[in-house]
């Protein structure tokens, strides 16, 4: 029992040493947390836009927006890295938030818009009779009270893009590698997981 323990132990002392690992487990938070913050910035405009205003194809356009989650992986790695070479985006950390940015802001905005399903909008009303402004009423009264929403919205947008593995290999291009495609590579020519 000892000695399995120490060679576990031994393993796991020798990830934090091993440069390429912690290389793309750096770029895997960095792109995670950009991604959480992007998607949650756009899904807290499109939930409040779309729970305010109602007009010609909201619901349409309500449709458009959860496209990504229907979509397969494969799919959109090929769409997206034709689009990102028609337009001359490089290949890379840039291309790569955008594809996590699209894949997540479904499931964000799907957890920010049920923020505002159970809102009050009497509240917002009586700020603005009470002489607040609309960006005071929605930075003191809205906003703090969708944040839960926006938080988990971001939090899921963090676990997808750091999870995420079918879109990055299509749109990483060679400079740039996640956890993910680095653990892929290493078990596809058998070296230790």
């Amino acid at each position: 029992n000892m000695g399995r323990q120490g060679v576990f132990q031994g393993s796991y002392s020798d990830l934090m040493e091993d440069d390429q690992l912690l290389s793309a487990l750096w770029t895997s938070l960095q792109i995670g947390v950009a991604t959480a913050v992007i998607a949650s910035v756009l899904g807290l405009l499109a939930a409040y836009g779309l729970s305010r205003f109602r007009f010609r194809g909201s619901g349409a356009l309500q449709g458009m927006f959860y496209l990504p989650m229907l979509i397969p992986a494969v799919v959109s790695g090929v769409s997206l890295l034709i689009w990102f070479n028609r337009i001359g985006i490089d290949l890379g950390w840039f291309s790569i938030l955008i594809a996590h940015v699209i894949f997540a802001l479904p499931f964000t905005l799907t957890i920010i818009l049920t923020s505002f399903a159970g809102f009050d909008t009497r509240l917002e009303e009586a700020a603005q009779d009470l002489g607040a402004t609309p960006f005071r009423t929605f930075r003191y009264i809205t906003l703090p009270l969708v944040m839960p929403g926006v938080i988990g919205g971001a939090l899921i947008a963090f676990t997808l893009s750091f999870d995420e593995f079918v879109l990055t290999f299509f749109v990483a291009g060679g400079g740039v590698q996640t956890l993910p495609l680095v653990i892929y590579n290493r078990i596809r020519y058998l070296l230790s997981p």
